[in-house]
């Protein structure tokens, strides 16, 4: 663009592909909008309806001033109003109406970008004194483009901003070139407007007397042509997502960054739908699922005020226990029982946070020995001691009183209002044990909901202490692809390390509660040599992803759909690479029991070991014989890695494709076992 001319006392300005462009087409900011608010309201129709339906009001509304005003145009608080109406909305209008234009202000702000090479000239003008006016035919009012002006940095550069939707006069007719020049006494001559649009922007300006230069956006017009050819079907998604699943390295498990994708939209349309306010990210798996929330949400949400506020709290199944449970006349520990039963003296000590000089004392006088496991523990005769000992009485009400206090005031100290909100809180998932203890810790009068990305086990579950596995649960009902998911959950946890250890207890420092951790110095260097680099290439994956889908409309099933396939191929197909570094991997249980753990078995398996477990797969027709969920480890464990292969590719095509049973193949004609016609591929 050319320098303007500075004679003029006046500049008026239009504001949409003169002063900024967007990045996609404009009407597909309705489309994404269709989408949004369908999630926030739980629209039954498909987001095509939604904006369907919006248009043909739009233009209703336009008729219907065309008629009695003579313009072309419509107020969007009408439109508004009308799809309220239409969609027998909950909740009173007033609300809904704040949403959608909350929703409008935060898709533009995300799309658009400045036209430097107006902007340049704007502020050379504001250097001059000049006075500079924006003056656009747009439906929404002045405030939205004050809005978008605040933004973007330059409503200083601005004397006043002249909306069409406002007077229902338009630049278009030249009625609005009139409204302004006589509102601010000035001399049609003496104005000079600049615009994109040939009729509005320039021909109607000249015909009512102002100057008038007309900006070539050719090339950005014809941008939003070939982007709504793009994106008329579901081939760019596909594209897209294939483009970026093929870029992974596998090796390093960057494929899971479509799950954990996933998992987050999933939890921020949960969390918009449903008003939450607060989100309560535990650790320790929750330090990186914060961080991608966070991630996607700013770049959604550009304002402050729509902001889901989201919260680290640092806690663990140990450090929230104790301050759960009541005084030792009526409690069963059923947290720890429930999972652990053959346990020793110390595990159990160990569980509750006593101290080991302690356990020893306790110890010294139950004349046991601290570490050895007991059969059944809650019915063991030490156990029975143990609840009539003065020591363990004494510092186990001590303990008991002073955690819950602290405990409270830790979770206090973040701001929210759980009482009169509930708690919401976001975990890996699997049983809840620790949303769990923290119902026990309000004694059940604060309302609980877990926001999981699996449930594999009910724990407690209550109409005040709710859970949902947002991308699988056997809770309810079996999720469309819990086999998958429930593959191996493991590989969640390993990949969800955090930078530090786990919560033991709290304490209380000046006028503050601190959390203390406990690191184990194996865990510390699996991080950071292992995790911290693992996790940085699937933040870059979630942020292709992102960048791909965020402007993207796509059925939620649609992609649900994509991203099992992708989560199918990782756990049933692995790569060696992926295979040898979990099968590797060490983890330290800080609960229950009190040990490392491999996934790799210590012992070599004998060839008739072999031949039994073969054996007992073909009888049980299921591979799940050992102690977890994760067939291929199972199989390398079991010394039959060459079953690995042909294992995956029947689970595979079992669990995502859908397809039923195949014949059995030669290889596995023995029984009616499950893996039928591997030997095919």
């Amino acid at each position: 663009m050319n320098s303007l001319p500075c004679q003029y006392d006046v500049y008026f300005f239009d504001f949409f592909d003169t002063i900024v462009s967007r990045r996609i087409s404009p009407e597909y900011v309705k489309r994404i909008w269709s989408k949004e608010i369908k999630y926030i309201y739980n629209i039954t129709c498909d987001e095509n309806e939604i904006y369907l339906l919006r248009s043909k009001i739009e233009a209703t509304l336009c008729e219907m001033h065309q008629k009695k005003e003579g313009e072309l145009e419509f107020k969007y608080g009408e439109c508004i109003k009308e799809l309220y109406d239409r969609f027998n909305i909950n909740g009173n209008y007033e609300v809904f109406y704040q949403d959608a234009y909350d929703l409008e202000c935060e898709i533009e702000a995300r799309v658009q970008f400045l036209c430097e090479d107006v902007i340049n000239q704007i502020k050379e003008l504001h250097k001059r004194k000049k006075k500079i006016i924006c003056v656009s035919d747009f439906y929404m009012p002045k405030e939205f483009i004050e809005y978008l002006m605040e933004f973007h940095g330059i409503r200083g550069y601005f004397d006043d901003v002249y909306v069409s939707s406002d007077m229902i006069k338009t630049k278009r007719s030249g009625r609005l070139y009139e409204y302004i020049c006589k509102k601010e006494s000035l001399e049609p001559k003496g104005v000079l407007m600049i615009g994109d649009n040939e009729w509005s922007d320039y021909q109607s300006a000249l015909n009512f007397g102002l100057n008038a230069i007309l900006i070539d956006r050719k090339q950005q017009k014809e941008m939003y042509l070939k982007f709504e050819k793009e994106h008329e079907n579901s081939t760019y998604l596909n594209r897209g997502l294939e483009r970026i699943y093929n870029s992974c390295n596998r090796d390093k498990y960057e494929d899971i960054a479509f799950s954990l994708y996933l998992f987050t939209e999933k939890l921020y349309i949960y969390a918009c739908k449903n008003k939450i306010r607060h989100l309560f990210f535990l650790s320790r798996e929750g330090e990186f699922l914060k961080k991608i929330f966070d991630t996607y949400q700013s770049s959604r949400i550009k304002s402050e005020k729509g902001l889901i506020k989201t919260h680290y709290l640092i806690v663990s199944r140990k450090s929230t226990l104790i301050a759960s449970l009541t005084d030792i006349e009526h409690e069963k520990f059923e947290i720890i029982f429930r999972q652990y039963i053959n346990i020793s003296l110390y595990d159990f000590l160990s569980s509750l946070g006593f101290e080991e000089s302690v356990q020893k004392e306790i110890s010294n006088q139950l004349s046991c020995d601290l570490k050895e496991k007991k059969e059944d523990f809650p019915n063991s005769e030490i156990f029975a001691k143990l609840k009539k000992n003065q020591i363990f009485l004494s510092h186990y009400e001590k303990l008991r009183i002073q955690q819950k206090r602290n405990l409270k005031q830790y979770i206090a100290s973040f701001g929210a209002d759980i009482e009169r909100e509930g708690m919401h809180i976001v975990d890996v998932g699997w049983k809840g044990t620790i949303q769990d203890n923290l119902y026990y810790l309000y004694e059940e009068h604060v309302e609980m909901e877990g926001l999981y990305i699996g449930m594999v086990a009910s724990g407690t579950v209550a109409e005040k202490n709710k859970k949902s596995g947002l991308l699988f649960s056997c809770i309810q009902g079996t999720s469309r692809y819990f086999s998958i998911y429930a593959e191996n959950t493991s590989i969640f946890e390993v990949l969800l390390g955090a930078s530090h250890g786990s919560a033991d207890h709290y304490e209380l420092n000046g006028d503050k509660i601190i959390p203390i951790t406990k690191e184990q110095k194996e865990e510390r260097e699996l991080f950071i040599n292992v995790v911290s680099p693992i996790q940085e290439g699937i933040n870059r994956k979630i942020d292709e992803i992102n960048s791909l889908l965020i402007n993207t409309i796509y059925s939620t099933d649609k992609l649900e759909n994509i991203v099992a396939g992708y989560h199918a191929k990782l756990v049933y197909l692995p790569q060696k690479k992926q295979i040898d570094l979990f099968y590797n991997i060490y983890h330290y249980e800080n609960f229950g029991v009190f040990e490392y753990s491999k996934f790799a078995l210590k012992k070599k398996v004998s060839f008739l070991q072999r031949i039994k477990y073969i054996i007992k797969i073909i009888k049980t027709k299921d591979v799940h014989v050992i102690s977890y969920y994760c067939g291929v480890i199972e199989l390398k464990n079991a010394g039959l890695s060459f079953l690995i292969r042909p294992y995956g590719w029947y689970m595979y095509h079992k669990h995502y494709t859908r397809e039923s049973e195949y014949e059995v193949g030669i290889f596995f004609r023995i029984g009616n076992c499950r893996w039928g016609n591997l030997c095919y591929f």
